[in-house]
């Protein structure tokens, strides 16, 4: 008997059979592509992440003592803490040790502390101020002349940072300015040999014009809640002649020749308030206040 004859197929059949081999090689290219498509997309994702994150940085500002303490800080803590530092920094506070080693806790080898401690010196009384130093071996530390010593224009000073930053400062250093001047590095030698005991009359010298400034501002009807512990600045609320402290500020401008600083500057919470200057004589600050009187708004 003649074996059986293999069934016909049609070329759409054939065209449809492949043999195993080559179908698993299909089924693995096909595999391979959906997972580097996947691969690719999460990979872009993660990039619009990172970019939103970026974009999303803030500069948080702490005052260190009556110094200014940045660093970048993600938000929404970045900005609760940028208002907590902008009101101090206004009202020239004192950063106790405590909250500042708790605000360095925050902080990572990635985001660093930098501060800015140029109103070291300028203290009154009893306080004392704490270097970022103190607290984390990751910050840098900044200071000058410019304040302490009333060398402000010299743009001398120094920066402490963690050693393995050093040589990439020095590069940006040299390509920025390369060097301080002759002349205001032999004044920046004798400021620190023998300007103590000018530091230390200046000190009590802007104490007593603290005074004279805050009791002025308070017999006008300004509510100076505490006295400055440094530098040479006094925070006041003016929200009894005027809820705008910008259109206020124009005003004393205008109407007394009195410059101050608006404390909508200072954010959203310094509105109503008024930032008052006493690096002038007690003459100069007597004669403030006296114009002040005359072109305040009635209350």
């Amino acid at each position: 008997m003649p074996p059986a004859a293999a069934p016909a197929h049609s070329a759409a059949d054939a065209a449809n059979v492949a043999p195993p081999a080559s179908r698993r090689l299909t089924e693995r290219a096909t595999i391979r592509v959906g997972v580097y498509a996947w691969a690719v997309l999460g990979i872009v994702g993660v990039l619009f992440v990172l970019l939103f994150v970026i974009r999303r940085i803030s500069l948080l500002v702490i005052p260190l003592g009556i110094a200014l303490f940045p660093a970048a800080v993600l938000t929404p803590l970045a900005l609760r803490l940028k208002r907590y530092g902008l009101r101090d920094a206004a009202v020239a506070a004192l950063l106790v040790v405590g909250k500042l080693r708790a605000i360095a806790g925050l902080i990572t080898v990635i985001i660093p502390i930098v501060s800015d401690e140029i109103y070291d010196g300028l203290v009154y009384g009893d306080a004392r101020v704490t270097s970022a130093l103190a607290v984390s071996e990751r910050a840098f530390a900044l200071d000058g002349f410019s304040k302490r010593y009333a060398m402000t224009g010299f743009r001398l000073g120094w920066l402490v940072a963690p050693p393995e930053c050093v040589r990439p400062l020095q590069t940006l250093q040299q390509n920025l300015f390369i060097s301080a001047n002759r002349f205001v590095q032999h004044a920046g030698l004798a400021a620190l040999r023998e300007g103590q005991g000018t530091v230390s009359a200046m000190r009590d010298a802007y104490a007593r014009r603290r005074d004279l400034l805050v009791g002025g501002l308070r017999d006008l009807g300004f509510d100076v809640p505490r006295l400055p512990d440094g530098a040479f600045y006094v925070f006041a609320d003016a929200r009894a002649f005027d809820g705008d402290s910008v259109r206020l500020a124009f005003r004393l401008l205008e109407e007394a020749g009195v410059g101050v600083t608006p404390g909508a500057d200072f954010g959203a919470e310094g509105e109503g308030w008024l930032r008052f200057c006493y690096a002038a004589s007690e003459a100069t600050l007597a004669e403030a206040l006296e114009r002040l009187a005359s072109a305040l708004p009635e209350r």
